[in-house]
């Protein structure tokens, strides 16, 4: 994985690119930068992520980032991008000084997000590390919304788009593969391992239905074989993260 600084270096060289979607990233990470410059030589991590999460905060509250076409839409698609480069560089302990009001603030974008993958794999990212760096008991008493943060990454598993669908059980997979001490299995895996046998099944019979939905109309029977191997692809993956007490046995 590239460091930070080189991953912040390729988002500057955009600045002066003639694609907004591309220059944004450039033009909010330089507006923050002048700012953390001002009052600071060294810009640390964690200074980042304060800087970033008060420009989500002030986005989301604006009544025009709802709007599709927005200027403020696209500069809160623009800060998730910066916050998925940044939140793997950021220790556990940063992580969890804000995960309160992180989760409360990035679950509700998954469904306002939903038809826009690049956003859609910008809150996966932030997603994995939050949820990598819960404790244990914030996980089993869903003391701050992680369970609903996670349901929403989950429920992308079975996506129809498969980088988003990959990208989903990826962060799944790295989230159930590494439970918080003193834990040996994650809190979320016989729950994740009973959604999976049912989208599985629900997959399995869409392919074999042949093409006919109920009322006769014609299904994606290509879409649902390809999530049905992706789906036992993403069971073989999670390997000893699978909890044995769930069958992956389809009806």
């Amino acid at each position: 994985m590239a460091t930070l600084e080189e991953s912040w270096a390729k988002i500057r060289l955009q600045i002066n690119s003639n694609t907004q979607a591309i220059k944004r990233p450039a033009v909010v990470l330089s507006a923050i930068e002048s700012t953390l410059s001002s009052s600071s030589t060294s810009i640390e991590p964690p200074a980042y992520f304060l800087a970033l999460l008060s420009t989500l905060d002030q986005l989301v509250q604006d009544p025009n980032s709802s709007k599709p076409l927005s200027e403020q839409r696209q500069l809160l698609e623009a800060t998730l991008y910066l916050l998925s480069v940044l939140s793997p560089h950021l220790d556990p302990t940063t992580l969890r000084s804000k995960l309160s009001s992180t989760l409360a603030t990035i679950t509700p974008l998954y469904q306002s997000f939903e038809h826009q993958a690049p956003a859609l794999k910008s809150l996966i990212q932030i997603s994995q590390c939050l949820l990598s760096a819960a404790p244990q008991s914030t996980l089993e008493k869903d003391l701050q919304g992680a369970r609903s943060c996670y349901a929403a990454t989950l429920s992308l598993c079975a996506d129809t788009r498969p980088k988003v669908r990959r990208r989903a059980q990826e962060a799944v997979q790295h989230v159930l593969k590494n439970p918080p001490p003193p834990g040996i299995q994650h809190p979320y895996a016989d729950e994740s391992a009973g959604w999976i046998c049912q989208k599985l099944d629900d997959a399995i019979r869409g392919a074999k239905r042949g093409g006919k939905k109920e009322g006769g109309k014609e299904a994606e029977t290509g879409s649902d074989e390809s999530r049905a191997i992706a789906l036992l692809t993403f069971t073989k993956n999670m390997g000893t993260a699978w909890p044995q007490s769930v069958r992956t046995l389809t009806s």
